[in-house]
């Protein structure tokens, strides 16, 4: 953004100078509106994928699962557990796989936490996570206590891996060692 010293500098250096900050000004216009068009597109295309479930996609039901917690737990009781802390912000809630994945590319937050039913996908959409942004701090909540669940849920790529339901402290300080320094 131009200061008004700097505007009025182009106006006193001449009709030329003034011709040629407007149509830069209007080639930058152009830029933005193309851009604005791309981004406007690609968020057309998320919406309807995330408009998407298994009853009206391809994709079986039981590749909806991934934020869908058991045991009579929410995602809203999980945002709830985290509203005491100032320094974490809940971003978004996603209720399926593919709304996690799409989110996490609109979004792009520091830290996913994934909750595993157990007939679900979750491992695939941690890899899946991770490969898009390997930087990206994702904590696994799982029913299983199984070892082998629990390993597998670290080979994916999660930071750390919680029981489900998890206490308050726990998830705080699991999202907090997941965001890394």
């Amino acid at each position: 953004m131009l200061s008004r010293e700097e505007i009025l500098a182009v106006y006193e250096a001449g009709p030329e100078a003034v011709v040629g900050l407007v149509e830069g000004l209007q080639a930058q216009q152009a830029e933005l509106m193309a851009q604005i068009q791309t981004l406007t597109a690609r968020v057309q295309a998320l919406e309807a994928r995330l408009n998407k479930d298994s009853h009206n996609s391809h994709k079986p039901p039981s590749s909806d699962g991934l934020a869908k917690l058991p045991l009579g737990a929410s995602r809203q009781r999980l945002a709830r557990l985290l509203l005491p802390a100032e320094d974490i912000e809940v971003a978004a809630l996603a209720r399926s796989g593919a709304e996690c994945l799409a989110l996490a590319s609109l979004l792009t937050p520091d830290v996913i936490v994934v909750a595993a039913t157990g007939a679900d996908d979750s491992l695939q959409i941690i890899e899946r996570l991770k490969q898009s942004r390997p930087r990206l701090g994702v904590v696994l909540i799982s029913a299983s206590s199984d070892m082998d669940v629990l390993r597998a849920g670290l080979r994916a790529g999660a930071r750390r891996v919680l029981p489900l339901p998890p206490k308050a402290e726990q998830l705080l300080a699991a999202i907090r060692e997941a965001a890394g320094p």
